[in-house]
């Protein structure tokens, strides 16, 4: 509950939606992301090393742990909580975002769930740096508060995956329409 001022200075309480920011993990991703928040506009924002034992729906939940392995148990434990907050993410590069989809995929998480997950969480800037990575992660809670569309929904798959991807794109490019490869400029097949 808030207090509200009416007129004369009457306050009169009512009950508003308290805005909870909750950062999970331990870090430098984590106190960046706690330094940001506090400029944020949350009424509440907790810096944890473990998930609230129960979790407000309207919450916005970011995991952002260092240790890449306890961060990715901190994530699976949130998506299998009975309610998902409205804005669940995992703060991490690029790579080690989808990786975790990957990862929460494997276990069984139903799909409905992963397109409500952030992850990699934040606007895609290419953020690597755990100062970036916060940066990123702020940017989109700024959006969120906005009620414009979540950045990071539907980021592309190619992107995860550059190494890779990018040699399969070499490759198709080297095919001709039949299917057949062609040969490069070295002279060798595809």
């Amino acid at each position: 509950m808030n207090a509200v001022t009416h007129g004369r200075g009457c306050a009169s309480l009512h009950a508003m939606a308290v805005r909870r920011l909750y950062i999970v993990g331990s870090g430098e991703t984590a106190e960046r992301l706690a330094e940001l928040g506090g400029a944020l506009a949350y009424d509440e924002v907790h810096l944890r090393n473990d998930l609230p034992d129960l979790i407000d729906p309207d919450a916005h939940v970011v995991i952002a742990e260092d240790d890449v392995t306890r961060g990715r148990a901190l994530m699976l434990e949130l998506a299998r909580a009975a309610v998902l907050p409205t804005y669940a993410a995992y703060a991490a590069p690029h790579r080690e975002g989808w990786k975790m989809l990957l990862a929460l995929a494997a276990s069984g998480i139903p799909k409905e769930r992963l397109d409500a997950i952030a992850a990699p969480a934040g606007v895609a800037v290419g953020a690597e740096t755990p100062a970036e990575v916060a940066i990123a992660t702020a940017a989109e809670l700024v959006a969120l508060r906005r009620e414009l569309p979540r950045p990071s929904a539907g980021l592309p798959v190619a992107g995860a995956l550059r190494g890779a991807s990018r040699r399969a794109r070499v490759v198709s490019r080297r095919r001709r329409t039949d299917g057949s490869p062609t040969r490069d400029r070295g002279g060798d097949k595809c």
